[in-house]
């Protein structure tokens, strides 16, 4: 994975795969229990945008790859590793107003071999999930 492919990853998503829920959201941050130390309000919080994560207990903060670095104490390299290891990629989730949002006012990239996804989403009969969304190749026909 490539530095620019992480820090596209949303904070959201790593906190999930990790196994923190949010613990609640104000003025469009979610804000959880610290992942660094126990505590029972929530001091660590990120970005509406999901780009970036600060804990106020601490005073520190940063993006994606600072986090995973600092979690799993691994250097630059080791982080790339970790989330290529996770397999997190940016999942939408139907009926999520943000991140249709977010999803429909990007144009969507075109889909390269060689760094898309190893494995599906897992997906449940209550949950679907859009992974991609590329232009449709069916030529347009009439009929006679």
């Amino acid at each position: 994975m490539r530095s620019d492919q992480a820090k596209e990853i949303h904070m959201r998503d790593l906190l999930d795969a990790l196994g923190y829920q949010p613990f609640r959201e104000q003025k469009g941050e979610l804000w959880y229990l610290s992942p660094f130390r126990q505590e029972t309000d929530a001091s660590f919080k990120i970005t509406r945008d999901g780009g970036g994560w600060y804990d106020h207990g601490e005073g520190a903060g940063g993006n994606i790859l600072d986090f995973v670095m600092r979690y799993h104490k691994v250097d630059f390299r080791g982080a790339l590793q970790t989330l290529d290891d996770l397999n997190i990629h940016r999942n939408v989730k139907v009926g999520d107003r943000d991140s249709q949002s977010a999803f429909w006012d990007t144009a969507p990239a075109p889909v390269d071999a060689r760094t898309a996804p190893k494995s599906s989403p897992k997906v449940t009969d209550s949950d679907i999930f859009v992974t991609r969304v590329q232009p449709s190749r069916i030529a347009r026909c009439s009929l006679i």
